[in-house]
């Protein structure tokens, strides 16, 4: 039976997804109407070239609960989810990358966040599958993040999220310009804790 005591917002940002984004609308709302009486998806369109608005566009004469922020022109990832993040309305807000992040697992970590953590935050299981120059440049990025500007950043985290409503209307009131969701987010307090999952890949050749 769906639950009616809590309204869970599902953020996705999206640049040029037409080949992935009519399935992954269809399987994030098969989960949220399955575990949820009050829910949305809010899409925010990051400037895409292809057909990506207009299939979310057919989308929305579909399905309800379903919301498209357009973007005038792309600005990048971490600024079309601040976007998102200004607009949602749940009591949890789940960020979620459409082309590799498993919809299924929403239900699991948002009942870790009500267990009364203001974050709870993907942690990636296994890079083994990434090119060699990728991971290094993984380590780099983390040991940077560490030794030489102190952030306890944790390795091979990503933005798969939830979010209390708590901690993100903490997260907005700061009004920083640049949301690195990785960083600013655990420094809004509330507490965090993570979750490990594998990757589940939409596209047949996952960019990199």
């Amino acid at each position: 039976m769906a639950r009616a005591d809590v309204f869970v917002s599902v953020v996705a940002a999206l640049h040029n997804d037409e080949d992935i984004v009519i399935d992954f609308i269809n399987d994030a709302l098969d989960v949220l109407k399955r575990e949820y009486e009050n829910y949305e998806l809010v899409l925010v369109d990051d400037g895409s070239t292809d057909g990506t608005v207009d299939k979310v566009s057919d989308a929305l004469k579909k399905h309800e609960c379903i919301r498209l922020i357009l973007l005038s022109r792309r600005f990048g990832r971490e600024s079309a989810l601040s976007a998102g993040l200004d607009s949602v309305i749940g009591d949890y807000i789940v960020v979620i990358e459409p082309d590799r992040d498993p919809v299924e697992l929403i239900p699991d970590i948002v009942e870790r966040a009500r267990e009364g953590v203001g974050v709870v935050f993907g942690v990636r299981e296994d890079r083994s599958g990434d090119p060699l120059l990728k991971r290094l440049a993984a380590k780099v990025f983390y040991w940077y993040f560490t030794r030489v500007l102190k952030i306890g950043l944790t390795p091979n985290s990503t933005d798969y999220r939830v979010f209390s409503r708590q901690a993100l209307n903490a997260m907005i009131r700061m009004k920083d310009s640049l949301r690195y969701l990785r960083t600013f987010s655990l420094y809004v307090g509330y507490g965090s804790r993570s979750f490990t999952y594998s990757f589940k890949h939409r596209r047949k050749r996952p960019r990199t």
